[in-house]
């Protein structure tokens, strides 16, 4: 295994780390980037079952991915006391693994941090799911699962920053729990099953799913029923399907 720990609140840049089978933990009390400057696809690699862990927890530290980050089968989880961001080469992949992605670990609310997905970058885990968390907005480039997609945050919205790739969000169920709308200026675009969603306090809910001729269903994903908007400040909910769409809660 390969561990690194950092005190003294000293950011960190990281080129390269990779191992064979076997787990990849990064600890700092420091902001951390990781970028390879040569022709690297990924900058963190473990094959196998290998897991990877960064985790950022000084006051305000953060962490921020130009280049890929990539294990077999494992799971990779980034935590950052602020936030997370991602260049449009930073993609997460993991055949098999769960993604876990916590902004704002000290729950701040908003201006706590949010995480920031560049148009191009690709979270792939798989058949894992997708759970990415936040207390500001949450900015979507593309995700990818044949599972479980749940997209939280306190104080934000969920964002499209842009149409590379396709669809932005493609898995079989999607739960969205939001405070500033979900797609709110620009549809989120995505391919899945079954969705619900709630927004709390302004801002739209837009969705325009196409999933080839498939049908979605509005129902119940991970304890969440239907749709829905509860703040003060009066938002729409739009939701089309290229084919038929169901609406059992």
């Amino acid at each position: 295994d390969i561990n690194y720990e950092q005190t003294g609140q000293e950011s960190a840049s990281f080129e390269e780390i990779s191992t064979t089978d076997s787990d990849i933990t990064v600890n700092a009390d420091g902001s951390l980037n990781f970028e390879n400057p040569g022709v690297l696809l990924n900058v963190v690699e473990t094959d196998g079952i290998g897991t990877i862990e960064v985790t950022a927890t000084g006051v305000n530290s953060s962490i921020e991915i130009n280049d890929g980050f990539s294990t077999a089968g494992g799971t990779i989880d980034l935590t950052a006391q602020h936030s997370l961001n991602f260049g449009s080469e930073g993609d997460l992949s993991s055949s098999d693994g769960k993604i876990t992605l916590l902004a704002d670990s000290a729950s701040v609310g908003a201006g706590g941090g949010g995480i920031t997905m560049s148009d191009g970058a690709v979270f792939d885990a798989g058949v894992g799911i997708v759970d990415l968390q936040a207390g500001d907005s949450i900015t979507v480039g593309q995700l990818m699962t044949t599972t479980l997609t749940r997209l939280t945050t306190t104080d934000g919205g969920i964002v499209d920053a842009g149409d590379a790739g396709g669809r932005d969000i493609i898995a079989d169920e999607l739960v969205i729990r939001s405070a500033t709308g979900a797609g709110s200026a620009n549809a989120l675009e995505t391919a899945v099953s079954l969705l619900a969603a709630h927004n709390t306090d302004s801002g739209n809910v837009q969705i325009h799913n196409d999933l080839g001729g498939a049908l979605l269903t509005i129902g119940t994903v991970d304890g969440l029923a239907g749709i829905t908007h509860s703040g003060s400040v009066a938002g729409d909910i739009f939701v089309s399907n290229a084919s038929p769409l169901t609406v059992e809660s």
